[in-house]
């Protein structure tokens, strides 16, 4: 039985952040789960040597960020733009390279801080 190509990138997503993103297993569990379904947005960012970045909002306005480099990470950030969100679930080193970002479009409450 073969899979659709989406489920072979949710695997390598979710082995993915087992690897590298360990302060991100809200996200893993939420890619498991399929919380990928019916997303508001969902955005891998990968280069030659891999994936460096994935974003998701979940039909629910969870959001989910996770990257192992500055540059991708804000690149997935302005993907997400406008989507709407309640909250961005994400590491404490992620948050800091996001953060001027969010001040500036006025969405800081995502981190659960004040303007």
């Amino acid at each position: 039985m073969s899979q659709e190509p989406l489920d072979e990138w949710v695997e390598e997503a979710v082995a993915w952040l087992a690897a590298h993103a360990a302060a991100n297993a809200g996200f893993e569990r939420a890619l498991r789960a399929g919380g990928w379904r019916g997303a508001r947005h969902l955005s891998v960012f990968q280069s030659a040597a891999g994936i460096e970045a994935l974003s998701l909002v979940t039909a629910e306005g969870r959001w989910f960020l996770a990257g192992t480099r500055e540059l991708p990470v804000l690149q997935l950030c302005e993907l997400a733009g406008e989507t709407p969100a309640s909250r961005l679930e994400t590491s404490e080193r992620v948050a800091a390279w996001v953060r001027p970002l969010l001040a500036r479009s006025g969405r800081l409450d995502l981190l659960g801080e004040g303007e």
